[in-house]
């Protein structure tokens, strides 16, 4: 029995759709039409808005979808992430602490560039040296709890909010490796019902927690264990029923509370199918998307805070979508060209001293 699989080219483009996105769509949603996005919390007035928009502003139509659909990129790279873990951990088993050390190793670097970037942003662009206050909130972020704390997944820098997500999820994933492992599917299905069952306690009166559900572990554990589920299940393939089935969710999720948690492991099942059909052989697209997936790291570390004062206030002031849209790719060609210097830099002064630690 064969086991399904992706490679190191089909990673990069998961990564690569993912992060162009990810960073398209936190570039629109400050853009007029606004719409909203059923992201972290649901409210069905953002798909009105969605659907009013699409149909009265045909000339916004790209600029709208990315604003309301990009976020999902996220989902790629949670998914991933499941899957990797499982094909890395399968060959090489290690203690537990070792683990986590190894996968810190792999995500501080970027995040404490992306920081002294901000850094060197505010003092040039703002003039402004951040006060006390903005460095505790940076050790939140540093100490991967700032997605717990009410009202501090946001702050500073929207995107970063993944990092603690995904630090989370690091965490649980040899508990998660060994229920799968052993119980297989039955496993697989039990933390499924697990997760949906937080989630859904999560938005009631009863819990009323004051941080995003969906920020944290449980709101994203069904797609990184769909990610482990690839990886570790002989015959697991994608299949046309799926397909259908995760276009009346992600739809009918949009729309209705009761099916909005699901709505993010169907996109990722979508996600994963667009993409391995679309790229099926190597061209300059897959190329270029691929470049993108091996720059994500260094792209979503620093992306978020470029976007204002002049980006955003910019396509802000005019009405024309065109110019909206070369604003936006713009803004896309600089923090490019930063991260392959932030990526360049790391290379070549600080990898090889993080390796012989």
């Amino acid at each position: 029995m064969q086991h399904f699989s992706i490679s190191r080219q089909q990673t990069n483009l998961l990564k690569g759709v993912g992060i162009l996105m990810i960073v398209f769509h936190n570039y629109f949603h400050w853009i007029l039409p606004i719409t909203g996005e059923n992201e972290f919390v649901f409210n069905r007035a953002y798909t009105q808005n969605l659907i009013e928009a699409l149909l009265n502003n045909a000339t916004e139509i790209p600029n709208t979808l990315l604003s309301f659909f990009g976020h999902y990129g996220v989902q790629l790279f949670i998914f991933i992430s499941g899957y990797g873990l499982v094909k890395s951990y399968t060959k090489k088993k290690q203690g537990y602490f070792r683990f986590i050390r190894q996968r810190v190793l792999k995500i501080y670097p970027a995040f404490i560039i992306g920081i002294i970037v901000l850094l060197l942003y505010m003092l040039i662009v703002y003039t402004t040296v951040p006060d006390v206050s903005w460095f505790a909130k940076i050790g939140l972020k540093l100490a991967m709890v700032h997605t717990l704390i009410p009202r501090q997944a946001l702050s500073i820098n929207g995107p970063w909010w993944f990092y603690g997500l995904i630090f989370q999820l690091y965490v649980l994933f040899i508990p998660l490796y060994y229920i799968l492992n052993k119980w297989r599917w039955k496993g697989f299905f039990m933390v499924l019902a697990l997760s949906y069952s937080i989630i859904f306690l999560a938005y009631t009166p009863l819990l009323n927690l004051d941080v995003y559900i969906m920020a944290n572990a449980p709101g994203h554990i069904p797609e990184f264990i769909l990610g482990m589920a690839f990886a570790l299940f002989p015959k697991v393939n994608l299949s046309r029923w799926g397909v259908l089935l995760s276009v009346a969710l992600v739809i009918l999720g949009n729309f209705y509370f009761q099916l909005f948690p699901f709505t993010f492991i169907a996109i990722t099942y979508l996600l994963l199918q667009g993409v391995f059909k679309t790229f099926k052989k190597e061209t300059w697209r897959s190329k270029f998307v691929a470049f993108y997936g091996d720059l994500s790291m260094w792209l979503f570390a620093i992306h978020g805070f470029f976007r204002k004062p002049y980006f955003v206030d910019t396509a802000l002031a005019t009405d024309n979508a065109l110019e909206k849209i070369a604003i936006g790719l713009l803004y896309f060609l600089t923090v490019t060209l930063i991260s392959v210097l932030c990526k360049e830099l790391y290379n070549k002064a600080i990898r090889g001293r993080i390796k012989t630690l």
